[in-house]
């Protein structure tokens, strides 16, 4: 299957939400899946990288951008015809509101992927509320990393619903069970 993700946390930096788009593209591509993925989490010049032999395509953010970043995504998209388009946070943007259109129109299976921090900031800034309404009803599938970001999703929302909890890459607790058992003696 050949599928790109858009991620709006930044893949390369340590932490909970970034270790979501590397576990991700591991076992994606571990399973025999082509993957992309695109990275708009800070201004950056377009860079390409390979993280777990998946392409990750730096593009930036900024409004100033928008057209060349949105024309980048929309030409892998047309050339290469994915399987699945999926966006890991970013919902509520005019980047993750266009490919989810164009995913409709051109009948790709599309998933949106929230944090409670989305819904929840969406909610303070009544135009961001309309987008992320808009990209909830756009998405085929909906993602959510609790029940307690489940229980912020509006009803209609709630039938597109799946819960995937963290992608915990099993390999980071290797080696501390001996350095815990060491420290204890």
């Amino acid at each position: 299957m050949r599928m790109i993700i858009i991620s709006f946390d930044p893949v390369t930096d340590v932490g909970g939400v970034e270790g979501r788009a590397r576990s991700y593209l591991k076992h994606l591509v571990k399973f025999g899946h082509r993957v992309t993925l695109y990275d708009l989490s800070r201004p950056a010049k377009r860079k390409e990288i390979m993280v777990h032999e998946a392409l990750v395509t730096f593009l930036s953010p900024s409004p100033w951008d928008i057209a060349i970043t949105l024309g980048r995504i929309l030409k892998d998209i047309f050339s290469n015809r994915p399987d699945t388009i999926f966006i890991l946070s970013g919902t509520d943007t005019i980047v993750g509101i266009a490919i989810l259109i164009f995913a409709r129109l051109l009948r790709i299976k599309s998933g949106v992927f929230l944090y409670g921090k989305d819904i929840l900031t969406a909610r303070t800034h009544p135009i961001r509320l309309r987008m992320l309404r808009l990209g909830l009803l756009l998405a085929r599938r909906i993602g959510v990393n609790s029940i307690g970001t489940a229980n912020l999703l509006p009803d209609s929302a709630r039938k597109k619903l799946s819960l995937l909890y963290p992608g915990v890459d099993p390999s980071i607790t290797e080696g501390l069970e001996s350095s815990t058992s060491d420290s204890k003696t």
